[in-house]
């Protein structure tokens, strides 16, 4: 059922919402504290038995869920996500903090999530498919718009914070093959570079050398073999 205001609604922080079947939430004026601010928060603390137990019957539990629902949709100039986030600031980003259209925080503390955004299929009646897990488009006509990188792992040290450590590898694939980096020549063996995750054509790149390697033996027991070198 859609929530709606009743006549214009303005917030202490100028903040109103006035629009029929929905909630708008718009600010009368730029925000211009020194505080953290968010126009619409909510915080949810979950006790330790909360939810189901139940494999068949598992809870949806989230702060915010936003479900899109349709079928067979013939208009085809639509914005179309569970959840849009858009980021419209312009100019000079002086922060050295993130800033993009969605955040995704793994908190301080937490050692058990399976990612800061993952990508799922879900439902067991029928076939369920995506073109991707993670799509890039384009919606802009000028000329040298676009990203810079379709994937960007380097997070260099900021405000105290140490570079980006990446544990294991750069990438897996869906077979376990990974894409390494070291500075320097991947060890061989059970407790060598990538025993135990880096399965049989893994590549490892020795940053320090130039040096482009593969495992040619198992997952367990990697042996990196030289594939060439820069010079």
């Amino acid at each position: 059922m859609a929530t709606h205001f009743k006549g214009p609604v303005v917030s202490e922080n100028g903040f109103q919402g006035d629009i029929e079947g929905n909630i708008l939430i718009e600010a009368n004026e730029a925000y211009s504290s020194t505080d953290s601010f968010q126009p619409a928060a909510v915080d949810l603390e979950l006790a330790v038995g909360a939810g189901s137990s139940d494999g068949s019957d598992p809870s949806y539990i989230a702060p915010i869920m936003g479900n899109l629902l349709g079928d067979s949709l013939t208009s085809d100039a639509n914005y179309l996500g569970g959840v849009i986030g858009a980021y419209s600031v312009t100019g000079v980003k002086a922060t050295s903090y993130p800033a993009g259209a969605i955040l995704a925080q793994i908190t301080d503390g937490v050692t058990e999530a399976d990612g800061a955004v993952v990508a799922y299929v879900d439902g067991d009646g029928s076939v369920t498919k995506a073109n991707a897990a993670f799509k890039a488009m384009s919606n802009n006509s000028t000329p040298g718009s676009g990203f810079d990188y379709g994937l960007d792992l380097h997070g260099p040290a900021h405000d105290g914070y140490n570079d980006l450590a990446i544990l294991k590898a750069e990438v897996r694939m869906s077979h376990e093959t990974c894409m390494l980096q070291l500075g320097g020549v991947p060890v061989d063996g059970v407790s060598g570079t990538g025993a135990g995750f880096a399965g049989p054509g893994s590549i490892c790149v020795d940053y320090t050398n130039a040096n482009l390697y593969v495992n040619a033996n198992t997952k367990a027991s990697p042996t990196w073999k030289l594939v060439t070198r820069a010079a």
